[in-house]
């Protein structure tokens, strides 16, 4: 269900008449012309469904979220939780951002 992602909810991912499975399919032909191999495309798949899951990362706390997102990423959930919610300095050192940060650095 495209609702349920925060990337997909500001348009109209709908396609009149428009079959999913039907574009699975094209999708996948096309990746086969290309000379795309299996694991290729499922890494492809893999990758968007990462990135359309990051979207939803708004809060630290969701552990749930972030641990979905950095396993499709294939990058450690500490690591993942470092990047999005921290701010990180020259000198090293680190510190918060604050909630109202975290979606215009992720976005941008």
């Amino acid at each position: 269900d495209p609702s349920t992602y925060n990337y997909l909810r500001h348009g109209d991912a709908a396609i009149p008449g428009g079959d999913d499975a039907e574009g699975l399919r094209k999708t996948r032909c096309a990746f086969e012309e290309l000379h795309f191999d299996p694991e290729e495309q499922h890494i492809m798949f893999r990758t968007l469904a990462g990135v359309l899951a990051l979207g939803n990362c708004c809060s630290e706390e969701n552990d749930e979220d972030i641990a979905r997102v950095a396993k499709l990423l294939q990058v450690g959930n500490d690591d993942l939780r470092d990047i999005l919610f921290y701010k990180h300095h020259v000198d090293g050192s680190r510190c918060a951002l604050r909630s109202e940060e975290v979606v215009p650095r992720r976005d941008g």
